[in-house]
């Protein structure tokens, strides 16, 4: 939706990202990189341990941890859920028939969000 007034056009507008956040000892800010491929396998619960995957691939330059990975996911209904849920969903045939998209789903078990 526009409205003019004075020669002038505004449109209601939006912009945010939606972004893993990892928090590794001794891991600095954007240094560690991942792939589609990995962000879909971490979020199936497929990679359950850092440094075990393709990650190390990805970051010959990094001497990642083997620890399991605790996860956390917001346990109400949200739209960012949605977004991320969706982008898996079109990323991936294998999170759409396990999981699929909504602002609430079913986690694998790895991810169940905490009560």
């Amino acid at each position: 939706m526009t409205s003019r007034e004075g020669g002038l056009v505004q449109w209601p507008y939006g912009e945010g990202a939606i972004v893993p956040v990892v928090t590794l000892e001794g891991l600095k800010p954007g240094e560690l990189v991942f792939d589609g491929e990995i962000a879909r396998n971490l979020y199936l619960g497929k990679i359950t341990q850092v440094g075990r995957s393709g990650d190390c691939q990805l970051n010959p330059q990094l001497k990642l941890p083997t620890d399991a990975i605790p996860w956390c996911a917001a346990p109400t209904a949200r739209e960012t859920t949605f977004n991320f849920t969706d982008y898996l969903s079109k990323a991936s045939s294998d999170w759409k028939t396990k999981v699929g998209s909504g602002t609430a789903v079913e986690w694998p078990a790895a991810l169940a969000p905490a009560q």
